[in-house]
């Protein structure tokens, strides 16, 4: 059974409508624009488009009650991203610029900073060892 919910957006009070999919997925139902930070004078906004599908950030059940569920709200955001800018990937600089996406919106997100470290830690682990560019 599918369901579809919204989740509350960075910059968004209404939230990103997104379809909760049998297999635990996630499919995002219209473009959403994410905000994801501004520093020194440079702002980093990526559009994900209608359609995308996230895994909510692969977290492992063993591992659900340290980082928290994959589907909840502030994981959720830097995990769609994160897997969108992922997805775009050719180079190990772009997987790395898209592990720091999503470190930069958990961290936006307040989201508890050992929670952040160890969901950052864990895709920097990943890429390291197991991503492979696209081609």
């Amino acid at each position: 059974m599918e369901t579809v919910k919204r989740i509350a957006c960075i910059k968004n009070p209404n939230g990103i409508p997104v379809r909760v999919l049998p297999n635990s997925t996630v499919m995002l139902l219209e473009d959403v624009l994410f905000d994801v930070t501004e520093m020194c004078g440079v702002s980093v906004c990526v559009d994900v488009p209608k359609g995308f599908h996230c895994d909510g950030a692969s977290i492992p059940r063993i591992l659900w009650s340290i980082v928290g569920h994959p589907l909840e709200g502030g994981p959720l955001r830097a995990a769609i991203v994160h897997d969108w800018l992922c997805a775009q990937s050719r180079t190990r600089s772009e997987r790395r610029f898209a592990d720091t996406c999503f470190a930069w919106i958990l961290e936006e997100m307040q989201v508890p900073r050992l929670r952040r470290v160890a969901m950052h830690l864990a895709v920097r682990l990943y890429a390291t060892f197991f991503w492979r560019p696209r081609r």
